[in-house]
């Protein structure tokens, strides 16, 4: 939704907006960049540890996320898109991280079970997320939200 509300243009690409399919396109990057950040994220946890790495991607994507909402339309998509692409490779990267610090730190009878309420602790904040962001954002705008 963030992708779809800054970067189309009502008018089209010919009055300088970008295309639905450079949205969609951009989205999936976005998203799919993830994937290569988790395995960055488990390479970066084998070399300096797992927590130095959690934070790091931590504060990388909070940066993000809290930029991105700033960066001015006038700029045009491509400031989004590169912001939105380091969001996208952080975010997701401290994931794999946490679940294999759980099995280290916990009793291996518990281990299935602890990493199972981490994920589904991550779904239930999503999921809440999804619904309260909305409101926001059309009460507040994004910059607000």
């Amino acid at each position: 939704a963030f992708m779809q509300s800054r970067m189309a243009d009502p008018h089209g690409a010919a009055h300088g907006g970008s295309s639905q399919t450079m949205v969609y396109m951009a989205t999936f990057c976005v998203v799919g960049i993830g994937s290569v950040g988790c395995v960055s994220a488990g390479l970066l946890a084998d070399r300096f540890g797992k927590i130095e790495t959690i934070a790091l991607s931590n504060v990388l994507s909070g940066v993000c996320i809290w930029v991105l909402p700033f960066v001015p339309s006038r700029a045009g998509p491509l400031p989004v898109m590169l912001l939105a692409g380091v969001w996208g490779f952080s975010v997701n990267a401290d994931s794999a991280q946490y679940s294999a610090m759980i099995t280290e730190a916990v009793p291996d009878d518990r281990a299935g079970t602890a990493v199972t309420l981490s994920i589904a602790c991550g779904f239930v904040m999503t999921a809440i997320a999804m619904y309260v962001v909305p409101g926001f954002v059309q009460g507040l705008g994004w910059e607000g939200a």
